[in-house]
């Protein structure tokens, strides 16, 4: 894609209107094509900027497959955003129902449809499914464009609207649509969002990110087993809760005990062990909580939930989320998911599938959900080997495991790369908020309080201590 058309957009478009032959002309698709094509629309909201937004649920063979776009297309007009789950489809079809818009068996033949995709759908790439779709739909725009010129001549109008269809049709496929409310009056607000920064708590991490990390976005530690991934998102979890931000932390590994005695070391400045077992320094720790009790119930917003591995998926995530939002009443920009690859993939994995597109999946979708609802992502990701301090031998993307398509769509890639020194080097291996790849270090870690690097003391001044 170039880099003109990748600045480019277009508004969703809305099916069109009744009497136009374009809309009742079939597309004549295969019935399979057909099918996990419009699976692939309902959880993938790129797709369906892309090409899916443009489809007339009249032009389609199959009954089911026309109520899933009539769906889809009502979630765009009502959301100004597009469906990024099937479990939103199904939600709407089953509000239609209700309403009287559709009979029950008209919903549960979707449903079916959906759920045998799911299961079974070959697994169609976003460049194959538009491959096939955009000389069918460039052909009807371009119809449309004949007849809107037609018309312009016998008014001796100035053929713009055939005009603007003819870009249309070049721009189908290439350009993603976006809602019509994003071109001006939320243009600044949008800036806004991913122009804020967040600390990472390390003065020399966050003067290499430039201030800290961008909004709405999807961040990752990259590092071998042992590496200091959990710390690392302990330690974002801490520091931002310091900067006033409300965090959820979802451990997928150690249990909810383990993760807050890490986050009260990393805070405290003491022994992680300190919280775990007894001893005189455990109440001497205990004790100090007590007296910081006021401060930490209402300035240290930082809640972990534990969730099962391998059966969480990102939807479970968000969701969970939003329910310790509700029992809070905090509004947590900050999500840190520890981590990422423990996660089952939010859709079936097709038995030729050796992991690599369901890893892409799986991060995918918690990268729409941080931009979607303007939110701070963190997470971990396994490498391929463990990190080391010469400079030739630090992690970049390329050792990232079993998926690639893991770091294509995070924002940002920050490797640690562990000494014998007890010394790290961190390396931004990508990072699209800053000017390129960058390198802080070597620096200190302390491990034993959950600290990968020396922490910024303004920000970890507690009540009565002077810095």
């Amino acid at each position: 894609m170039s880099a003109e058309k990748m600045g480019q957009v277009i508004p969703f478009a809305r099916p069109a209107p009744k009497d136009s032959y374009v809309k009742t002309a079939p597309y004549n698709l295969d019935p399979l094509f057909e099918q996990d094509m419009v699976y692939a629309l309902t959880c993938n909201a790129r797709l369906w900027r892309r090409v899916g937004h443009l489809l007339q649920a009249d032009a389609l063979a199959l009954p089911a497959a026309k109520l899933v776009v009539e769906a889809m297309h009502a979630i765009a007009a009502q959301t100004d955003r597009p469906s990024d789950s099937t479990r939103e489809v199904l939600q709407h079809l089953a509000r239609m129902q209700e309403e009287g818009k559709i009979t029950y068996d008209a919903r549960m033949a979707a449903k079916e449809m959906l759920d045998e995709s799911a299961c079974e759908r070959c697994l169609m790439s976003d460049d194959t499914i538009v491959g096939q779709l955009r000389p069918i739909l460039q052909e009807r725009i371009r119809k449309e464009a004949m007849r809107a010129g037609i018309s312009d001549l016998a008014k001796q109008g100035d053929m713009a609207e055939a005009k603007e269809l003819l870009e249309k049709a070049d721009k189908v496929g290439v350009v993603e649509a976006i809602a019509p409310a994003r071109h001006a009056g939320h243009a600044v607000e949008l800036f806004e969002e991913t122009s804020e920064r967040l600390t990472t708590g390390v003065m020399e991490l966050d003067d290499a990110m430039e201030g800290g990390v961008p909004g709405a976005s999807l961040n990752v530690w990259l590092a071998g087993t042992g590496g200091g991934k959990t710390a690392g998102l302990v330690q974002i979890a801490v520091a931002a809760a310091l900067a006033g931000q409300a965090v959820v932390y979802i451990t997928l590994e150690v249990s909810s005990r383990v993760v807050l005695a890490r986050a009260y070391a990393n805070l405290f400045g003491v022994a992680i062990n300190t919280f775990l077992y007894d001893g005189i320094d455990r109440e001497r720790a205990f004790a100090k909580i007590r007296s910081l009790k006021d401060w930490l119930d209402t300035r240290f917003h930082l809640y972990v939930q534990h969730m099962t591995a391998r059966v969480t998926t990102p939807a479970d995530v968000a969701k969970c989320v939003a329910e310790t939002e509700d029992k809070h009443g905090k509004q947590a920009r900050v999500v840190c998911v520890d981590y990422a690859d423990l996660l089952r993939p939010p859709r079936a994995v097709h038995k030729d599938d050796k992991g690599y597109i369901a890893a892409g999946d799986v991060y995918s979708d918690l990268r729409t959900y941080a931009e979607r609802t303007n939110r701070w992502v963190w997470t971990g990701s396994q490498a391929q080997r463990v990190g080391q301090g010469s400079k030739r031998k630090l992690l970049g993307v390329d050792d990232v495991a079993d998926s690639m398509g893991k770091v294509r769509v995070a924002d940002a890639v920050v490797s640690l790369n562990m000494q014998e020194d007890g010394m790290v080097t961190f390396m931004g291996a990508k990072d699209r908020g800053t000017k390129g790849h960058w390198i802080a270090g070597p620096l200190p870690t302390d491990f034993t309080c959950a600290r990968i690097a020396p922490i910024t003391p303004e920000l970890y001044a507690l009540p009565g201590e002077v810095v």
